[in-house]
C-alpha cells in the first residue's frame, strides 16, 4: 500500500506477514553488520520514522559528554551498507533456538546490547535457556533476542532496496525503500 505524507512524498509500506518479516530481518542484519562493522560502539534505537528507522551510535568509548544522537559520518553509514550487502550475498541463515541463559547474558554483555541485557538479568529466569535468534558468520554466532519471525536466510532480503544513510537529525537511518521519505514533524 502506498501512503501519501503530508509534504507531497509517497511512502510504500508493502503490508502483510511477510513483508513484517521482511522488515524485521532488515533490522536484523542492519545489527549484526553494526556489531561486526562497529565492534566498539552501541547501536541502539530502530524507532519507526516514515520509511526508515532511525538508530544513534555510541561514542567509541564510554566518555560522558559526547551526545549519542550526534550525526553519524556518511562513512560510517557507507561501512554498514557494505557489511550489510555482504552478508546478504553470503546466504546465511537464521536460526531460533534455545541457549543457555549464562551464555546469552555473557554475549550480551560483551556485545553491548545492554537493552537486551537488561531485560534478561532484572527478570527471574524461568529456565535455564533463553530464546535467541542467531546467524553466524565467520564462525562467530551472533545472538539477539527472539520476540518474532524472522526470513529463514539473509539472502531473501537480496533484490528488497533499502540504504543506510547519515541522518540530518542525528544518527543512523536505515531506510526500506528506494529513498527515505521523513515524517513532517522532524524534517
Amino acid at each position: 500500500a502506498a501512503g501519501k505524507m503530508a509534504h507531497g512524498g509517497v511512502a510504500e509500506y508493502p503490508m502483510g506477514e511477510e513483508a513484517e518479516q521482511t522488515r524485521r530481518t532488515l533490522r536484523f542484519v542492519f545489527s549484526v553488520a553494526c556489531e561486526r562493522a562497529f565492534p566498539k560502539h552501541r547501536v541502539v534505537g530502530g524507532n519507526a520514522v516514515g520509511n526508515g528507522y532511525w538508530y544513534s551510535m555510541s561514542p567509541a568509548s564510554s566518555a560522558g559528554g559526547v551526545l549519542w544522537a550526534a550525526p553519524c559520518a556518511a562513512t560510517d553509514a557507507a561501512k554498514i551498507l557494505v557489511e550489510m550487502q555482504a552478508l546478504i550475498k553470503q546466504d546465511l541463515g537464521i536460526s531460533d533456538e534455545q541457549v543457555a541463559y549464562k551464555e546469552v547474558v555473557d554475549y550480551m554483555k560483551v556485545s553491548q546490547q545492554h537493552i537486551a541485557l537488561n531485560l534478561l538479568t532484572q527478570r527471574v529466569p524461568l529456565e535455564s535457556t533463553v530464546r535467541v535468534k542467531t546467524c553466524t558468520v565467520e564462525s562467530t554466532r551472533h545472538m539477539r533476542l527472539s520476540w518474532f519471525p524472522l526470513l529463514p536466510k539473509v539472502s531473501a532480503l537480496a533484490g528488497v532496496p533499502f540504504s543506510v544513510e547519515s541522518y540530518a537529525h542525528g544518527g543512523l537511518m536505515l531506510v526500506q525503500g528506494k529513498t527515505l521519505v521523513d515524517q513532517p514533524a522532524l524534517s
